[in-house]
């Protein structure tokens, strides 16, 4: 690599690495040309960038941004996973492809400058992706004010039961005579 392509290269990570919520590290040993292009092919359909890193370049790309903790996982043959905002989609394709292939690992992530492991990056692929996440909260609290409206409302209307259940159970008074 020319020095030119160096620097460009590591301007172009560390734009990444400040942008982007998480990034996930992977060994890739053990895998041929055909399983990684698989790979690649599985990461684009789900909009990851997914590429073959030079350790030296990227430990200094990832200083002073809120992903340098992934800098402890550059040893190695490593390739990073990075997606534009949902951290959870290339945890989750990683995932799926351990799955199907084992000599390919997962070495950890890294997530708002908090150095993820393997297993802490097999639960973040397990969680519902962002927008899953946000129709959650919005039902939690949509559910909040609904319930309490509905317990507002309960008394009066069990009220008018017994008035409506009470007026068909008791005969119609009729006038005394006073005779």
């Amino acid at each position: 690599m020319k020095k030119e392509e160096k620097q460009a290269f590591v301007e172009q990570m560390k734009r990444r690495f400040e942008t982007a919520p998480g990034a996930m590290a992977a060994d890739f040993r053990g895998l041929n040309v055909e399983n990684i292009t698989e790979l690649r092919r599985r990461m684009r359909a789900a909009m990851v960038e997914f590429r073959v890193v030079k350790n030296t370049l990227t430990r200094l790309a990832a200083q002073g941004t809120p992903l340098e903790p992934i800098t402890e996982l550059l040893e190695g043959p490593t390739a990073l996973a990075i997606h534009a905002s949902d951290p959870t989609v290339p945890a989750k394709v990683l995932l799926d492809f351990v799955r199907d292939h084992k000599g390919f690992a997962i070495k950890g992530g890294a997530l708002a400058g908090r150095l993820l492991s393997a297993r802490e990056v097999e639960a973040l692929a397990r969680m519902p992706a962002r927008p899953e996440m946000l129709s959650i909260v919005a039902g939690t609290l949509k559910s909040g004010p609904q319930t309490m409206c509905s317990l507002l409302a309960a008394a009066p209307r069990q009220m008018a039961g017994l008035l409506v259940a009470l007026k068909e159970k008791k005969p119609v008074a009729t006038a005394i005579d006073p005779a």
